[in-house]
């Protein structure tokens, strides 16, 4: 069982999970990030202020003009009046705290996430890649999201949102979508932006090399000049934007072409339950060429990786080629 299932199947396991609608689940993932707890209205709202005035002319009526059926009555329409104004003044109140109780939860947001890259754009990626599923082998169509939250075309600013949660990190609704694809012969790769809320895919894009043709692979930190909404840039008081330092796989050919993926934004603090772990793969790459190069066989227990802290302000001058060391990642899989 791959580790994609066993993560789905430990974190994502919901215990009485409920069939609902694409339109509601739409709804409820939207409701996620915009819908906070709700806060009890300010007793100076206007609707409690006449709630009071109601009060005071009901209770004056029936207490100091009581002589009459009449004025009982008329006492008694103003305490009513209170009643409606005091329901008024809650009823937002109450709308956001149903809301807020009817959002689902960590676990199960993390699990649509997942099933909803997987069953929107695994097809997507195999159709658009031109590969037949039943050749991949599942730890070679490996799946790596980053998320997006900055202006993206085709994307409605509306729906880039995040959310931090209980566990101290970061959800969000936009993500780049990686797909990887390891054939017999050469290596794929699919990418599109995807918009969670909508459930919509646009920017999609391919590219593949054939093995023979790879000279280097690197796995290092570089920096992205996308610029995320939550910076604020002061220039008089020095602040300005310097880049995302980013992990960052690149696969480069015989041309100097490159096959390149970003598989973490540590800035970003993404749950690596939404993350992808590269190093075996990385690995497994690297043993496939040396053994098509070389015929260097399997050996029978692959090498644990290395970890390391790259200077990031000297990427330029610190590559770490095709024999090079690797960055260890987290311990989750987009696998099938």
């Amino acid at each position: 069982m791959s580790e994609f299932e066993n993560n789905n199947q430990d974190e994502g396991k919901i215990e009485d999970e409920i069939v609902i609608d694409e339109a509601t689940k739409r709804m409820l993932i939207r409701n996620f990030f915009v819908v906070n707890k709700a806060v009890f209205p300010s007793w100076l709202d206007f609707y409690i202020k006449f709630a009071y005035l109601m009060f005071a002319i009901g209770f004056v009526f029936i207490v100091y003009f009581n002589t009459t059926i009449l004025s009982i009555f008329i006492g008694a329409i103003f305490i009513l009046l209170t009643v409606v104004f005091v329901l008024k003044w809650l009823k937002p109140y109450r709308a956001q705290v149903k809301l807020f109780e009817q959002l689902p939860t960590l676990e199960q947001m993390y699990a649509w996430l997942i099933d909803d890259i997987k069953t929107l754009i695994k097809p997507k990626a195999l159709t658009a890649l031109s590969l037949d599923e039943s050749r991949l082998k599942p730890e070679n169509f490996i799946i790596v999201p980053y998320p997006i939250f900055w202006n993206t075309s085709g994307f409605d600013t509306n729906d880039i949102k995040r959310r931090i949660t209980s566990e101290g990190n970061y959800l969000y609704t936009t993500y780049k979508v990686q797909v990887l694809a390891l054939t017999e012969n050469y290596i794929s790769l699919y990418t599109c932006n995807y918009n969670w809320i909508q459930n919509m895919v646009n920017g999609e894009n391919t590219n593949e090399f054939f093995y023979d043709d790879i000279s280097s692979i690197k796995n290092d930190m570089e920096k992205i000049e996308n610029k995320p909404f939550y910076f604020q840039e002061n220039a008089e008081e020095g602040i300005t934007f310097q880049g995302l330092a980013a992990k960052i796989f690149r696969i480069r050919n015989m041309s100097g072409e490159v096959l390149s993926l970003i598989t973490d934004i540590p800035e970003m603090q993404v749950s690596d339950k939404v993350s992808a772990k590269l190093n075996q793969v990385i690995q497994v790459l690297r043993f496939m060429l040396r053994n098509r190069r070389f015929g260097e066989t399997y050996p029978s227990k692959q090498p644990e990786p290395v970890k390391i802290e790259p200077d990031i302000e000297n990427t330029e001058n610190n590559e770490n080629e095709e024999n090079g060391d690797e960055h260890e990642h987290n311990n989750f899989n987009f696998y099938n």
